[in-house]
């Protein structure tokens, strides 16, 4: 007699006695899965921060080689460029459609002052905002000597406390001349571009002709960092503008220009 039997397949896997509760821990696994955000920009939106495509700290030079017109000169020229309506395209359309700024102003060791604070581009109107308090900001700092490796210090903790999550944080600093006291420079910028802050830097020839290779090779630093060149304070305006663009506008890392490499040189005209 033929002998019967079952052609169905055999599970002979041993059976999970606690089957229930751990298929329950699965399903509650994957729905927590499926709630976490996908990128870090939603992660900063899960926590509360606000995410924003670019942290830039404008850091001024006021110390005693600038004279009031040069101050005034500064100003009125990081003013008149955030009024520029390609800048402000640039300010608007990255994935966030926004970008956070603030100006601190520096000279001595202990003279660093968050001029303008922490402050989201999102719209035109906030630009035009921005660029009059620009336009009317005094000067704040002590009359003192140029101590950049303290104001790229006290740049960086400005713009490491900034209440922004973003991919892209820089520090824009300009000045008329070289590091003549307080901390050595090249170690705080080290530092800082370990902690994933780009340095980029206008250097106003006036005083010194050879500024552009000093700050190229002892204050700039990071991904794409490079320097812009004014020849004098008259073409401070033009040259930050310049400079603002580039800083601002987003660029897919897979788009960046071959030309964007650390230490290039940009003349302002």
């Amino acid at each position: 007699m033929p002998i019967a039997t079952n052609n169905a397949p055999t599970d002979k896997r041993p059976r999970d006695k606690a089957g229930p509760p751990r298929r329950m821990f699965l399903a509650a696994a994957g729905a927590a899965f499926l709630t976490l955000p996908s990128d870090p920009w939603d992660q900063a939106r899960a926590q509360g921060i606000e995410a924003v495509d670019l942290i830039l700290l404008l850091a001024i030079d006021c110390s005693y080689s600038v004279s009031p017109t040069e101050y005034n000169l500064q100003t009125q020229g990081l003013a008149l460029a955030l009024l520029d309506p390609e800048i402000v395209e640039a300010a608007l359309a990255g994935p966030n459609g926004k970008i956070a700024l603030a100006v601190m102003q520096w000279s001595s060791e202990n003279s660093q002052i968050l001029s303008i604070p922490w402050t989201v581009i999102d719209r035109p109107q906030a630009a035009v905002q921005f660029s009059a308090q620009l336009s009317t900001m005094a000067r704040q700092t002590a009359d003192g000597a140029t101590a950049l490796g303290d104001a790229l210090s006290k740049a960086g903790a400005y713009v490491q406390s900034a209440p922004f999550d973003a991919f892209r944080r820089v520090i824009d600093v300009s000045g008329d001349g070289r590091k003549n006291t307080g901390s050595v420079v090249p170690p705080v910028r080290d530092a800082l571009v370990e902690r994933g802050i780009t340095i980029n830097a206008l250097a106003i020839l006036n005083e010194d002709a050879e500024l552009d290779q000093y700050y190229a090779q002892e204050v700039i630093g990071g991904i794409g960092s490079f320097v812009v060149i004014a020849n004098d304070y008259q073409g401070y305006g033009k040259a930050i503008r310049k400079k603002l663009l580039r800083e601002i506008r987003f660029v897919p890392v897979s788009e960046v220009e071959p030309d964007l490499v650390p230490g290039r040189k940009i003349r302002d005209s």
